[in-house]
């Protein structure tokens, strides 16, 4: 079975964050078991992939470009919505696993070539921008969270298989130092301007910044002025190996302000036993459960405060948050072989519905 995944945005090593990890983590098991997997990703711009592939899309006479840089052949295009047709004839595959930004615009784009589709709902940043959903035919939904297939089915009235993000342990665990307060993407919808009101009132501990999205040059400036300006934070660039940023997270600062669909830090962090102070908002009490703590979003900053100061420096609730988010990286539904058993059934099922709407199936 040939499975191709496409996302209406750069992937790895363009950009590594949530959901092309969440991709590329599946992808990359699902090569393990004996699947195909290719995945269809717009470009991204000022970097050696881009570069590359602009070269060889002028050279061949072409609208997208093939690497296989992360293992697996990537087709990227700058719309792979406007150049569907041509990457699915170059692709070949079986099924379509679709991450939508607007979910009926993707499928319309997909659906002529009579490919059975997958919809992997990761977010809810467009959720009421994705369409009536609820009229889309032979469609079958993944959600990313229980939160966020109640969303799904509040608003449109679908039903969703529940999956979380598959992670897998050994690009993320590690023997950490415990020395510093780690956010992870700071920007101002995952709440960056609470974590530097943090790090003001907490100057005796360290912090460190770790870019994730790409983030606007007028934007990145001014964040980096703001951190110049405090001796204990560092910031730091994006990196596709995550242990060297565990490996030196005491806390995970989870302050966002959105409604996360899932929250795939607090998992990364939990195979080292890395607790996470978060928003209590969207998916994030199911990542974080009992392996941290758990604060409304529009809390005063000197709640966030306290519960860092106690997660910091009491050893013994410390120590009880890192045993607690370790039993909860080892939880059933959080495990790679049920994960994969239950997408490919999903897949399997998929395929088997559009087999039956043939004409003599």
């Amino acid at each position: 079975m040939h499975i191709l995944f496409t996302l209406e945005y750069p992937h790895v090593p363009q950009v590594w964050s949530g959901g092309q990890s969440s991709t590329h983590d599946l992808a990359k098991e699902l090569l393990k078991r004996g699947m195909t997997i290719s995945v269809a990703a717009n470009l991204g711009r000022g970097d050696f992939v881009g570069l590359l592939a602009r070269i060889r899309m002028k050279a061949l006479g072409r609208k997208f470009s093939r690497d296989y840089l992360p293992g697996y052949p990537v087709y990227r295009s700058w719309s792979i919505l406007e150049n569907a047709d041509i990457i699915l004839q170059a692709a070949k595959p079986d099924v379509l696993v679709v991450t939508p930004v607007r979910a009926v615009r993707s499928v319309s784009a997909f659906q002529k070539a009579n490919i059975p589709i997958v919809l992997y709902l990761r977010d809810l940043v467009e959720l009421q921008n994705h369409g009536p959903l609820q009229e889309l035919k032979d469609i079958t939904f993944i959600a990313n969270s229980q939160f966020t297939a109640e969303r799904y089915r509040e608003v449109f009235g679908i039903e969703a298989t529940v999956i979380p993000p598959l992670c897998r342990r050994e690009r993320y665990r590690t023997r950490s130092s415990r020395r510093n307060v780690t956010m992870i993407n700071p920007h101002p919808l995952k709440g960056v301007d609470l974590a530097i009101q943090l790090a003001e009132r907490c100057p005796d501990i360290p912090f460190c910044f770790v870019q994730s999205w790409p983030l606007d040059p007028k934007y990145y400036a001014s964040l980096r002025q703001r951190v110049v300006e405090l001796p204990n934070v560092t910031l730091r660039p994006n990196t596709a190996d995550m242990r060297t940023v565990y490996g030196e997270a005491r806390v995970i600062l989870m302050p966002s302000q959105w409604e996360e669909a899932w929250g795939r830090v607090a998992s990364e962090a939990h195979f080292s036993g890395i607790p996470v102070l978060a928003s209590k908002v969207g998916g994030l009490p199911e990542s974080v459960g009992p392996g941290g703590v758990l604060v409304d979003k529009d809390a005063p900053v000197q709640c966030w405060e306290s519960h860092l100061k106690r997660m910091w420096s009491d050893e013994a609730f410390y120590q009880m948050l890192s045993a607690a988010a370790l039993a909860h990286a080892e939880r059933q539904d959080f495990n790679i072989d049920v994960q994969l058993g239950k997408f490919t059934r999903v897949v399997q099922q998929a395929i088997q519905a559009r087999e039956r709407e043939r004409p003599g199936g």
